[in-house]
């Protein structure tokens, strides 16, 4: 079976402006004082167009379930559990030539399939450039497998801190017995009765 893509490039923030555009719209950005705006409407690039980010930022909902499922984390350069295919190369190349992205990662799972390149600008900015595998499944099921884990893992976790508790709450009442007989013991209080 052929490995399988899928690639997260934003084709509308990918159109190039026209110089004039750039210009304008990075003044105005300015001019109201748009923050936010300023990686956008960026300085022009070689073509004279402003460059833009063509990739999007993970959501909220994407880094807990991708995390949840992909738990390990290896830069793409150390990534050698298999075989990165060449359109995710190629996008990696793209994502690198923007010259924007302090790291590149691969989240993926020892077990599990459908690795996924992530482009980090920041902790807090993970922009998702591409996953691969097999066969790739629908972000859907995977929010629900992402569910049923999670429950899974609070669970076992609950039942290790319930047995904890069972076994404190039973080792009370051999402390409270052992105390007890202590203070009936004649000798505890160093006082020798006859």
């Amino acid at each position: 079976m052929a490995m399988q893509v899928e690639t997260f490039e934003a084709t509308e923030l990918d159109e190039r402006m026209q110089p004039e555009d750039a210009a304008q719209c990075a003044a105005l950005a300015e001019k109201l004082g748009l923050k936010g705006q300023e990686r956008f409407a960026g300085a022009p690039d070689d073509g004279g167009a402003a460059r833009r980010i063509p990739y999007r930022e993970m959501t909220k909902e994407e880094r807990v379930v991708y995390g949840l499922l992909l738990p390990a984390r290896d830069t793409v350069e150390n990534y050698a559990r298999g075989p990165i295919p060449l359109r995710v190369l190629q996008v990696l190349e793209h994502a690198r030539s923007l010259g924007i992205y302090t790291a590149f990662k691969v989240w993926h799972d020892q077990a599990g399939p459908d690795p996924v390149l992530v482009g980090e600008i920041s902790y807090s900015a993970q922009h998702l450039l591409a996953r691969w595998g097999e066969s790739l499944e629908p972000f859907g099921q995977m929010r629900r497998r992402a569910v049923e884990k999670f429950k899974t893992a609070a669970r076992l976790k609950l039942h290790k801190i319930a047995r904890q508790v069972q076994a404190d709450l039973e080792g009370i009442d051999q402390i409270t017995d052992d105390l007890a007989a202590d203070l009936e013991d004649p000798t505890y209080y160093g006082v020798i009765r006859s």
